[in-house]
């Protein structure tokens, strides 16, 4: 059992968290837009304190609106529209900001590229790999692939538990 202050502060800890479900590009705009206009106006405690923005699987949202070819042509304009609202968030209002993407085998024999295309490669200054480890399938590794002011290559194994993250090593990718 756990304390009742324990509890209290899990609970004060989850009443700062809000998901929102998003179903595609247009409706992601939106709530960008509104997400501005909210930190601006300062008027809601949320809003004052908000200093993280986690948007999960960014390719799934945008892939079914942008990419849905005969459906809506305007695909590229939807995307860059949607990297600037981000980027703008994240420079303006001190927000930062985790988009979690997929990836796709490259047709070119490369490796993986990002599932969104080669114009959304230069959207992120870091990104991260994260895979499992191909000789023991417990284990992940997570390596840093493209950033602005770190070396990349530095990848690390770990495990996931019942009891959160284990690191195991530095490791070479």
């Amino acid at each position: 059992h756990r304390p009742p202050a324990q509890d209290k502060d899990q609970r004060k800890g989850l009443e700062q968290i809000r998901v929102f479900d998003i179903p595609n590009t247009f409706a992601l705009n939106t709530f960008l837009e509104t997400l501005r206009l909210k930190i601006m106006a300062q008027k809601e405690e949320f809003y004052k304190r908000l200093r993280i923005l986690i948007i999960d699987s960014l390719s799934t949202v945008i892939s079914a609106s942008c990419l849905a070819g005969a459906q809506y042509h305007g695909g590229l304009a939807l995307m860059t529209e949607t990297a600037r609202a981000i980027k703008h968030l994240t420079f303006h209002h001190h927000l930062a900001t985790i988009t979690t993407s997929h990836t796709v085998i490259s047709d070119r024999d490369i490796g993986l590229k990002p599932a969104l295309g080669e114009t959304w490669t230069s959207f992120a200054d870091k990104r991260i790999a994260m895979y499992f480890n191909p000789i023991d399938r417990k284990q992940r590794i997570i390596a840093l692939t493209k950033s602005n002011n770190s070396a990349t290559g530095m990848a690390h194994k770990f495990e996931v538990g019942a009891s959160g993250l284990y690191t195991m090593r530095q490791c070479l990718p």
